[in-house]
């Protein structure tokens, strides 16, 4: 939720009590009653976030409705006035009282015996905007990139033909297995840098520098070493 939307609304809910000619706080009531005079005459008490419309996945950036519920209630037991001022300037008003029994383990959770109280429930709405997207004002520019291939042979020991060696290019973009000359070819790899190649087969796996832009085919010979 964006900053300031539960401040301002419990704000604006406050100063509303406070035209009543109460002295009102927000939060929930002390644990010890409070002489008269000595603290405020009522309490506002945030209690719940609800939500007034089903939030669906996917909904994007449509605005979303929610209920703040606040428990209103006077600051000492069985002090009726608060109560009376805030009923009387419900009437008419921009908040509508809702008269629900309050649960018992509200008050314990606060250590503070039960008194006179309702609730206001307050709908506000919470934009979210969709974020800004650059207009295009240039034309398109397709950058296209030079390509190689690779090619090559696999030799083992005796400079004998490898075949089903695993070639593969070490970014990943093109892999081959050799054939029963021991040969492949690795195409559509970027040029213009090099390349190391990876080979396993045999239970062996072995690496090859390819320069950058050597037209030559690549020899490999594998001498079935331990890297």
């Amino acid at each position: 939720m964006p900053e300031g939307v539960i401040s301002a609304t419990t704000g604006a809910l406050l100063r509303w009590a406070a035209g009543t000619g109460l002295t009102v706080a927000a939060g929930p009531p002390p644990p010890e009653p409070v002489p008269k005079g000595q603290a405020a005459q009522a309490h506002c008490w945030l209690l719940a976030l609800l939500p007034e419309q089903e939030l669906r996945p996917g909904a994007g950036a449509n605005p979303v409705r929610l209920r703040l519920r606040y428990l209103l209630c006077a600051a000492r037991p069985g002090d009726l006035e608060p109560l009376d001022r805030l009923l009387v300037a419900c009437v008419g008003g921009l908040y509508q009282p809702v008269f629900e029994a309050v649960p018992a383990p509200l008050w314990a959770a606060v250590g503070a015996p039960p008194r006179p109280a309702f609730f206001v429930e307050v709908v506000v709405h919470v934009d979210r905007p969709r974020p800004a997207v650059p207009r295009v004002t240039e034309p398109l520019r397709l950058h296209a990139v030079a390509l190689r291939e690779v090619a090559g042979v696999v030799l083992g020991p005796g400079d004998v033909p490898l075949p089903g060696m695993r070639v593969e290019a070490g970014d990943g973009l093109a892999a081959a297995d050799t054939d029963a000359g021991g040969r492949f070819v690795l195409p559509g790899l970027p040029a213009g840098r090099p390349f190391t190649l990876r080979l396993s087969g045999r239970g062996r796996r072995f690496h090859h520098q390819v320069p950058a832009d050597d037209p030559r085919p690549a020899v490999i010979r594998c001498e079935f070493r331990e890297d």
